[in-house]
């Protein structure tokens, strides 16, 4: 038994006396005033098992941050900063125009917050809980439509039941359900679907093993009719504020028992490569023999060959299709590790195995409880999910007694305002000045708000009370080498917005967060052509993780001394002001 204490009296963390903890393990108890001082537990492998102490008081245990599965990032799959499996990935800088359901999501978080219906960490607590494929496939407004639908249901704001009516469009959430009849009969051939939940907006619950998932099999028996546990799980979250009858009726799905080949489902099994299919076959094979509900299954060719296995995305890593992979292999894999290649560190490959699922994953779409209908649609799943969400969630709001019926209006009134803070330049403003002004500059460094409205420049962000800080570079000297700072934000993507308008998507991405702060230098050349010799530069990178945005001054190129200020205006870009481009004209 471990007796357990707190680190200090200003917060609720816990951690054991003379006890080695397993990577960064860590429990929180969430009343620590109505708990005795100490109290027992024990502790199997790193986790709780058993609960002794003195009080009932609700807590709550966190795995591992790194127990041997490799969980990516030091604090969650959005702490990416300093990520092995990134290190060297060029950056992608394309940056696309942002589409309507993009603008009008953005738009929509302004608009929430300025009510009271959210704030700008309820949306990043729910961004940061998605699963590691979801977090790392979906797009930037997929995930923040997400987490607002989420964020609103945990406030009841609106319910689950009005979100999913809004999304199917009344449609049931499966047919299948409606018949009394099962569809299958004992000895038919059927596939487990494929589970698609990038076309989710929200991680389901799930009584499929996701081995199984698109494997063909047999009927072994019929079970009869059950309560479908996939709505089940939700059923008190859709009961909560509301009254409609329709989601008190119990839903209910027939239930099979089917057999599968050991061989169609995993690849050590024996007679992988046998061509037999037939229903002998099954008899004379290793079998394994899963409860499958009806809407999981589809009718199955005797032709159709494709097994789980094959889709397995650590079995696919071995073709170095992680961007991160650099080392080459050589393919006789007959998994008892003769194999010649390089095992990397756990955690990396577990990260390519992430971005590798992420990626198939998304390559299609299915349907279920909480899901998008993306037959027909050639669009990315996340699209779907993001554009459909947002589209259900503004429609929801614009009910009377939410946000009322002008919700539309407002949110084109702050797309054109948030496209006008791009145009306007406020922050060349503030560079220019600074340059023809060292007072200004001064003023500026000390207290960048109050230099601002000077100029009548707001330096608050519409989501959050944020603070500017400006930071300046310098041109190396004959006895000094120069600064060169960079901003980035390894934990979302934490922006200047009101300065410099919309981030790049670039500026979000998982590489970028993650390189800055580990390779800035490394990356600055090989993503942007900005080099930067370290005999010649130094590199400040500032990484903005809580309520400090920050702008770059740029160091002023020589020979500008005599230049109108609409001539300086010309050498400041975005670029320069976040610190992956230096001024023309300072670097031949």
């Amino acid at each position: 038994m471990t007796k357990w204490t707190r680190l200090t009296a200003a917060t609720a963390w816990r951690v054991p006396r003379n006890k080695k903890l397993l990577g960064n393990a860590i429990v929180r108890w969430y009343h620590p005033k109505t708990l005795s001082k100490t109290a027992n537990l024990s502790i199997t492998g790193g986790a709780l098992s058993t609960w002794t102490g003195k009080s009932s008081a609700a807590f709550s245990s966190f795995a591992p941050i790194d127990e041997g599965a490799g969980q990516p990032g030091l604090g969650g799959v959005h702490d990416v900063g300093g990520l092995q499996a990134l290190m060297g990935e060029t950056i992608d800088l394309s940056d696309p125009t942002l589409t309507d359901w993009e603008q009008e999501t953005h738009a929509l978080l302004i608009v929430l917050i300025q009510n009271g219906y959210f704030v700008t960490d309820e949306l990043r607590r729910h961004i940061e809980s998605m699963s590691a494929p979801h977090y790392i496939a979906r797009s930037y407004y997929c995930k923040w439509s997400t987490a607002m639908a989420l964020g609103l249901i945990e406030r009841g704001v609106i319910s689950y039941s009005e979100l999913d009516d809004e999304l199917l469009a009344g449609q049931s959430l499966d047919d299948s359900t409606a018949s009394d009849n099962p569809a299958f009969s004992i000895g038919q051939r059927v596939r487990v679907k494929p589970e698609q939940s990038m076309a989710r907006w929200r991680k389901p619950h799930l009584r499929s093993p996701g081995y199984i998932f698109g494997v063909a099999g047999v009927v072994d028996s019929y079970e009869g009719r059950f309560a479908d546990p996939s709505y089940k799980a939700f059923q008190s979250m859709i009961l909560v504020n509301n009254d409609n009858e329709d989601s008190k009726v119990e839903r209910k799905d027939h239930l099979y028992r089917v057999k599968f080949r050991q061989q169609d489902v995993w690849p050590e099994g024996q007679g992988l490569n046998s061509n037999t299919h037939s229903d002998d076959s099954m008899e004379e094979s290793d079998t394994v023999t899963v409860e499958i509900y009806e809407n999981w299954l589809c009718e199955s060719s005797q032709d159709d060959k494709v097994t789980n296995w094959e889709m397995d995305p650590t079995n696919a890593l071995h073709d170095s299709h992680s961007p991160s992979s650099d080392h080459h292999h050589h393919h006789h894999h007959n998994h008892d590790h003769d194999h010649d290649h390089e095992h990397l560190p756990r955690a990396e490959l577990e990260q390519q195995a992430v971005d590798l699922e992420a990626r198939i994953m998304c390559s299609s779409a299915g349907t279920g409880t909480g899901g998008i209908d993306q037959k027909n649609n050639n669009d990315s799943s996340e699209a779907v999910v993001g554009d459909r969400l947002s589209a259900a969630l503004i429609a929801l709001l614009s009910k009377p007694e939410r946000l009322g019926p002008n919700l539309q209006t407002d949110l084109r009134k702050l797309i054109d305002a948030m496209e006008s803070l791009r145009l306007r330049g406020d922050g060349t403003t503030l560079v220019v000045k600074a340059w023809m002004d060292s007072d200004f500059e001064a003023r500026l460094l000390e207290d960048a708000a109050a230099a601002a409205m000077e100029f009548n420049i707001q330096t608050i962000n519409a989501t959050a009370p944020t603070k500017l800080k400006v930071v300046k570079s310098e041109l190396p000297s004959a006895t000094q080498p120069g600064v060169h700072n960079l901003i980035t934000c390894t934990l979302c993507s934490c922006y200047p917005l009101s300065l410099l308008g919309l981030s790049p998507k670039w500026y979000k991405s998982r590489s970028f967060r993650a390189r800055a702060v580990r390779e800035p230098r490394a990356m600055l050349q090989d993503s942007f052509g900005l080099e930067l010799p370290p005999d010649q530069w130094k590199i400040r990178v500032h990484d903005s993780t809580a309520d400090l945005r920050y702008l770059v001054l740029p160091p002023r190129p020589p020979g500008t001394e005599d230049w109108t200020e609409e001539e300086l205006r010309q050498l400041v870009t975005r670029d320069t002001m976040i610190g992956v481009a230096l001024p023309q004209g300072i670097i031949s």
